[in-house]
């Protein structure tokens, strides 16, 4: 899908409740689009620095962008042309960003080695952990109780939002942990690392109940810098630094996965809700190609709880 970007993409976040994206890259610029259409709709925003992470709210009334600036900027999609509230409080470039499950409101990580917690109705927002490394990464339960978050220095942590306690689940150190991912329905986070020495990349399963690594998935050949479930949590995407992306059938891991590796440039990737007349994927593969970008939408049917073919 052709886009008006100048530079390489870095996030996507699409609708639960229709065709609807949002992604944003290098130039600083914040597109919509439709990817049934396969159109880019309109430019949000702009601006001169470049753009990291997108979330948006669960009712999807709001648009959250971080930066390599310290702060985030807060967009109401009934009203884009208005210019975004600008929030404060992080002293280095915002890395991750997640709404609460009830939408009360979003959790921001960033370079500064803190973790805040915000208010996307009125801006207010407040500190809620400092730690002694960086996060990459960060994901919330589905039941709003428990953050994980994964760091460059190979730490992976469990946050208890109740009280905003922490502990270590994992230390990967030296390699690298790029991304985290909760599962929607039980206790177990799928966690990419970047094997430094190995130069590859592998997806973990981690239970949190048994406190150990239930299963390694192979075949990226650099970290992982992204990974998604589907919303039934059947289905498990991972992103690589490869420029490959893979599917897994969460309960046949053993079994090989799809392989999408023809994407010239970075991925990151993005999953849609399944549709009730039948179950369909939709992987958001960002590319970088001759200095422009370009978005891939590759919809996926899966027939069967083993057996998935490309449409």
């Amino acid at each position: 899908m052709p886009g008006n970007f100048k530079n390489k993409m870095f996030a996507v976040v699409s609708s639960n409740i229709s065709s609807t994206f949002f992604t944003t890259g290098n130039d600083g610029r914040i597109f919509q689009g439709d990817y049934a259409s396969q159109k880019e709709n309109k430019l949000l925003h702009e601006k001169s620095s470049p753009n990291r992470v997108l979330a948006l709210s669960k009712d999807e009334k709001y648009l959250v962008n971080g930066s390599d600036s310290s702060y985030v900027e807060i967009f109401n999609l009934s009203d884009p042309r208005k210019s975004p509230v600008i929030v404060s409080g992080h002293t280095g470039p915002v890395t991750d960003l997640k709404f609460l499950p009830d939408n009360s409101g979003f959790i921001s990580s960033s370079s500064d080695r803190t973790l805040r917690l915000t208010n996307h109705l009125n801006g207010t927002g407040k500190q809620i952990l400092s730690l002694p490394f960086d996060i990459k990464s960060i994901d919330i339960s589905s039941d709003g109780k428990f953050l994980v978050a994964g760091s460059t220095s190979g730490k992976l942590i469990l946050v208890n939002l109740r009280d905003y306690s922490y502990k270590e689940l994992k230390d990967e150190s030296p390699n690298r942990i790029l991304s985290v991912a909760f599962h929607p329905k039980k206790m177990t986070v799928a966690y990419g690392v970047e094997q430094v020495k190995e130069k590859r990349g592998t997806v973990k399963l981690f239970d949190i109940n048994s406190m150990r690594v239930e299963k390694e998935l192979s075949g990226h050949r650099a970290g992982i810098s992204d990974l998604e479930f589907s919303h039934d949590g059947l289905l498990l995407a991972s992103a690589g630094l490869d420029r490959k992306l893979q599917m897994w059938v969460v309960d046949h891991v053993n079994d090989l996965p799809i392989v999408m590796d023809n994407n010239n440039g970075y991925v990151w990737n993005g999953i849609s809700p399944s549709q009730r007349t039948r179950i369909t994927c939709w992987l958001h593969a960002m590319t970088e190609r001759l200095g422009y970008g370009r978005l891939t939408l590759k919809p996926l049917l899966i027939k069967f709880a083993r057996r998935c073919r490309a449409i």
